[in-house]
């Protein structure tokens, strides 16, 4: 009663006649397909390697949500307490994503958004495009838009760091169900990490980013 599907896509096994070992395994994914565990960690392991994003069983242009990945680890941690997801290896966010940098409503006139967006998912205004929640893939947090006095580095070099780590797909990381900022550059950034010591934070920033962008350690 609470699948959308009675036989499961992976293995063509019909719930209703399914073993207790079987059932054991069942896990209801976001859009609520059911699936069974051992099947969907091979099928996600198999897409992993290969470098894709892991699906909905079926559903091929569904991916995969944090919460089914948990959901997936759950299930297999109950028989295996040592599981662990299968890895990914560095792949690209989807070519529909598109960095954006900009002040808007979001950010203020002292700070510009930084963060992730489907562009198909903008709304024109009279003010200009603006993108609501739901546009947002992953979210940066803010950055000045005037450099405090003191700092090394302006906040258009910031800027110029960001864009030229995404082009060089270093900006974002792969992880189970998505991608995350990469590590040690405190993304998200909110506007209360630059209430104070702003030139400093600004400059340890810069100098993280140059790092990120020569393939050193964060």
């Amino acid at each position: 009663m609470n699948c959308r599907n009675a036989v499961d896509p992976l293995t063509s096994t019909a719930f209703v006649s399914a073993d207790t070992t079987a059932l054991q395994e069942l896990i209801r994914l976001h859009d609520r397909t059911c699936t069974l565990a051992t099947p969907l960690d091979r099928a996600v392991a198999a897409a992993h390697a290969a470098g894709r994003v892991a699906t909905v069983p079926g559903d091929p242009s569904t991916p995969l949500t944090l919460d089914d990945f948990k959901a997936l680890r759950a299930a297999r941690r109950r028989r295996d307490p040592a599981y662990r997801l299968p890895a990914r290896r560095h792949a690209p966010p989807p070519a529909t994503w598109q960095l954006y940098i900009a002040s808007d409503a979001r950010s203020g006139p002292q700070f510009a958004t930084v963060a992730y967006v489907e562009p198909a998912k903008a709304r024109r205004t009279p003010f200009g495009i603006e993108y609501p929640p739901e546009a947002y893939r992953v979210d940066l947090g803010f950055i000045p838009t005037t450099t405090p006095a003191g700092a090394t580095c302006s906040s258009q070099q910031v800027v110029d760091l960001l864009e030229r780590l995404a082009r060089a797909n270093r900006l974002l990381v792969p992880v189970a169900g998505g991608w995350r900022p990469l590590p040690g550059l405190g993304f998200p950034l909110t506007k209360r990490h630059w209430e104070t010591d702003r030139a400093g934070r600004l400059s340890a920033l810069c100098q993280s980013l140059v790092v990120a962008l020569e393939g050193g350690a964060v």
